[in-house]
C-alpha cells in the first residue's frame, strides 16, 4: 500500500515538474516572439527622430573625439562596457577615417547600470585621463581591449597605449584611487536622464535624437540629410 502511494506521489510530482517545463517553455516562446514582433515593427514603421532644439547644450561636459569644427557633429551617449557601444565604435572609428575633419564626435557618459562599480570606475578612468588631454587615448584602447576592463587592470590598460608615459599611467591610477572623475560622470548621466534616454548608445546627430544602435552610415546619412534642411 505505502508503495502504491509513493508510486502515485511521485508520477503526480513528475507531471508537476512536466507541467511547470511546459509553462516555461511557453513563456519563452512568448518572450522570443516579443522581441522578434519588435524588431519588425521598428524595422517597418521606423520611428522618426525627435529634434532637440537645445541639443548644443549637451556638448557641454562631453569630450571630443577627432575633428573640434566637423561639419556634422555627433553627440554620442555611451558607456565602456556595453557591447553595442562596441559595435559603434568600430563603425565610427571607418568613419572618422573616411571623413577626416568633416565629422565631430562629443562623447558623454550614460551608465547602463548606474550601479555597476566597473562601469563607473572605467568612466572615472577616462575622465583621469580627459584631466591630462588624453580623453582620445582612453576611449580607443579602452574599446579595443574590453576584455581588461573587466579585470580591472586600469594600469595595464593604459600601458597598452603608447600615448602614456609611465608617470602619466601612475598619476591616471591615483586619480582612480582618490575617487576623482565621479561628478564628471554623474553630471553627464544626469544629462541622459534629463533628456529622456533609456539605454546605450544614443545620439544626437546634428540635434536629432536616435536611440539605440543602427548602421553608423545610416547615421551620418540622417546627419547629413537633416542637416541641409
Amino acid at each position: 500500500m505505502g508503495i502504491r502511494r509513493f508510486a502515485k506521489s511521485h508520477t503526480a510530482f513528475a507531471k508537476g515538474m512536466l507541467g511547470l517545463v511546459d509553462a516555461t517553455i511557453l513563456v519563452v516562446v512568448i518572450c522570443a516572439l516579443v522581441l522578434v514582433g519588435l524588431r519588425m515593427v521598428r524595422y517597418f514603421w521606423p520611428v522618426s527622430p525627435a529634434f532637440v532644439s537645445n541639443w548644443t547644450d549637451y556638448e557641454e561636459g562631453g569630450h571630443r573625439i577627432g575633428s573640434a569644427q566637423g561639419q556634422v557633429t555627433i553627440i554620442m551617449f555611451s558607456d565602456f562596457t556595453c557591447s553595442y557601444c562596441l559595435n559603434v565604435f568600430n563603425g565610427l572609428e571607418r568613419l572618422r577615417s573616411e571623413l577626416g575633419d568633416n565629422l565631430t564626435i562629443v562623447y558623454q557618459h550614460f551608465l547602463s547600470n548606474p550601479s555597476d562599480e566597473t562601469a563607473i570606475t572605467i568612466a572615472r578612468a577616462s575622465e583621469c585621463a580627459a584631466q591630462l588631454g588624453k580623453f582620445e587615448s582612453f576611449y580607443r584602447i579602452a574599446f579595443q581591449h574590453r576584455e581588461i576592463i573587466f579585470s580591472r587592470d586600469w594600469a595595464g590598460l593604459v600601458a597598452l597605449s603608447a600615448d602614456f608615459d609611465p608617470l602619466e599611467i601612475a598619476e591616471i591610477q591615483n586619480c582612480i584611487d582618490r575617487g576623482d572623475g565621479f561628478a564628471a560622470v554623474r553630471a553627464s548621466h544626469t544629462a541622459a536622464e534629463k533628456l529622456g534616454l533609456r539605454g546605450t548608445p544614443s545620439f544626437l546627430i546634428e540635434g536629432w535624437l536616435v536611440e539605440g544602435y543602427d548602421d553608423v552610415d545610416n547615421l551620418y546619412q540622417l546627419a547629413t540629410t537633416r542637416r541641409l534642411r
